[in-house]
C-alpha cells in the first residue's frame, strides 16, 4: 500500500500539481496518510504469531536499519515470512534469534566468522552526520520550492540540497530513499564545502573564483590546486552539472 500510495503522489506531483492551497493539502494529507500506513505496518499487537507453522517472536522492533534506509534484519525476514514464503526449517538454518531488529544485513556489527564488521564500524563513527543529512534533506523534501528549507545554516550548503532535489518529485514519506542518499552522501565524504564547490561550480564559477569566494564563508585558507583535488575527489552522482547521475529515488 505504501508503495502504491508513493507513486500516486509523484504523478500527482509531476502532472498536476500546481502549488495552489488545495494542492498542498492534498500532498500535505497524502504524505500524513503514508505515514500512517508505514506506522501500522510496524505495530505489532502483543498477541501477534507470524504464520501458520513458524514459530517468530512478531513483537520484535520492524523498521528500518538505524545506519541506513534498508530494513532491518528482523524486519525483512518478516517480510518474506508474512508472504509465506519460508518455512520453520529455514528459519533454523538462517538462526532466526540472531536476526538484528536494529541493523541490516550490510550493517551488522560483527560478520558470520565472529569478527567487527568494518563497514559498521565506519557508519557508527558517522552516525550523528548521517542524521544531521537525514534532517536536511527531510526538510527540503517537505518545501521543495524554498531554497533555504534544508536550515543548514549557510546559504550555499541550503542551495545545494535545493539544486539537487528540485524537480525529482521525492517526498518526506519516502524515508528509505532519504535515508539511503543522506547514507551515500556522508561514505562518499559530501563535505558542506564540498556542497558549495559543487553549487558555485554549477552557477559557472571557475576553481580559482570558488577558492577565493569560500575565504569569505569561514573557510580556511583555500587555493584552485585543493579546489581542484577536492571536486575530483567527489562522486559524479553528486555533480549538479549531470542530473542524469543523481541518486534514483
Amino acid at each position: 500500500m505504501v508503495r502504491v500510495q508513493r507513486q500516486l503522489l509523484r504523478q500527482f506531483i509531476k502532472t498536476e500539481d500546481t502549488q495552489t492551497a488545495r494542492d498542498q493539502r492534498f500532498v500535505a494529507s497524502f504524505e500524513s496518510l503514508i505515514d500512517l500506513v508505514s506506522d501500522c505496518g510496524r505495530k505489532r499487537p502483543k498477541t501477534s504469531t507470524a504464520v501458520r507453522g513458524v514459530s517468530l517472536n512478531a513483537e520484535r522492533k520492524h523498521g528500518f536499519c538505524d545506519l541506513c534506509g534498508n530494513l532491518s534484519e528482523f524486519s525483512a525476514f518478516m517480510a518474506i515470512v508474512s508472504e509465506e514464503k519460508i518455512n520453520d526449517v529455514e528459519l533454523e538454518n538462517r538462526k532466526k534469534l540472531e536476526l538484528s531488529h536494529q541493523y541490516c544485513n550490510r550493517h551488522r556489527p560483527k560478520l558470520p566468522n565472529g569478527e567487527w564488521n568494518p563497514v559498521y564500524r565506519q557508519a557508527k563513527r558517522s552516525l550523528s552526520q548521517f542524521e544531521v543529512e537525514v534532517a536536511r534533506l527531510s526538510r527540503q523534501c517537505a518545501r521543495p520550492s524554498s531554497p533555504q528549507a534544508a536550515a543548514s545554516g549557510d546559504p550555499l550548503v541550503d542551495s545545494y540540497y535545493y539544486r539537487y532535489l528540485l524537480h525529482k518529485g521525492v517526498q518526506p514519506a519516502d524515508k528509505a530513499a532519504l535515508r539511503n542518499l543522506a547514507r551515500l552522501m556522508v561514505d562518499n565524504k559530501l563535505s558542506d564545502t564540498k556542497k558549495k564547490m559543487l553549487v558555485l561550480l554549477h552557477c559557472g564559477f571557475n576553481q580559482s573564483v570558488i577558492a577565493s569566494k569560500l575565504q569569505g564563508h569561514g573557510q580556511k585558507s583555500l587555493t584552485r590546486q585543493a579546489v581542484s583535488k577536492a571536486l575530483t575527489s567527489i562522486s559524479e552522482i553528486f555533480d549538479l552539472r549531470k542530473p542524469n547521475r543523481h541518486f534514483v529515488f
